[in-house]
């Protein structure tokens, strides 16, 4: 069985070593860029996002009291935190037996958008949106 791991020539230690919390946070903040803007089109609240002091803050705007989700990274972890609820979540990083750098809540693999559902989700189409 450990010659057919050898024979597939997957080279997993360059594959992980390059599924860093940097790349991975880059790769969401793009994509949460996109999330905002998709979000503005289909309903009436607008919310926005700014990256400032490594930190990533998704709100909506003019809301009272303030309604945000704050993403950022702490050590070896991103980690996502709603401003109402203070529900933090924290993924870690591997590599899924079908090579691909996947994030890590819990037990639960989870792919980027899958991430950026769980922690927006409620703020984008929570209690308070008809």
């Amino acid at each position: 069985m450990e010659a057919c791991y050898r024979l597939d020539g997957f080279d997993w230690v360059t594959e992980r070593a390059a599924c860093t919390v940097n790349s991975v946070f880059e790769s969401l903040y793009a994509e949460i860029k996109r999330d905002v803007e998709l979000i503005n089109e289909r309903r009436k609240q607008q919310f926005g996002a700014n990256r400032n002091d490594g930190l990533v803050t998704v709100f909506e705007e003019n809301s009272s009291p303030p309604r945000a989700v704050v993403f950022g990274i702490s050590g070896v972890v991103i980690f996502a935190e709603d401003s109402r609820s203070h529900k933090r979540t924290e993924a870690s990083l591997t590599l899924n037996d079908q090579g691909k750098c996947r994030l890590k809540v819990g037990n639960l693999e989870r792919e980027r958008w899958q991430f950026r559902k769980d922690t927006l989700e409620d703020l984008f189409f929570g209690e308070w949106f008809n």
